[in-house]
């Protein structure tokens, strides 16, 4: 498993820092698109990070630079990337910042929340912090 950084911003600021860990970059990247899909009423983007090494943002992901990893992984994974979000989402709203209060980030948690429920016994393989 890889520690990746997300940062969720407007263009003035960084609203929330998740380290989370992930499979690999296609899987994080994927996560994190969902995240800020859940986040885009109060952000205006996103980028990740492994270490030093830029993975992805939002503008990569819209110019197709990650959408060939991001379908490829998708495809295979996609309770993985859902419970890898899912709990990013969480970690969010547990910090109470500004995006914890965004009612587009707790529909979509609670989506996602559901479609756990429904998938008990599929083991999750990602932590956030």
């Amino acid at each position: 498993m890889t520690c990746y950084r997300m940062y969720l911003r407007t263009r003035r600021q960084i609203l929330e820092r998740r380290d989370f860990e992930a499979e690999n970059d296609g899987l994080a990247a994927s996560a994190a698109a969902m995240v800020f899909a859940a986040c885009s009423d109060r952000c205006d983007g996103w980028d990740l990070w492994d270490g030093t090494r830029h993975v992805a943002n939002r503008q990569t992901a819209e110019l197709g630079r990650v959408s060939a990893m991001i379908e490829k992984t998708r495809a295979e994974t996609e309770a993985t990337i859902q419970e890898t979000a899912a709990l990013i989402l969480e970690s969010i709203v547990a910090g109470n910042g500004q995006l914890a209060l965004s009612p587009q980030l707790r529909a979509i948690l609670e989506h996602l929340r559901s479609n756990r429920e429904l998938s008990l016994g599929k083991g999750g393989t990602a932590s956030a912090r």
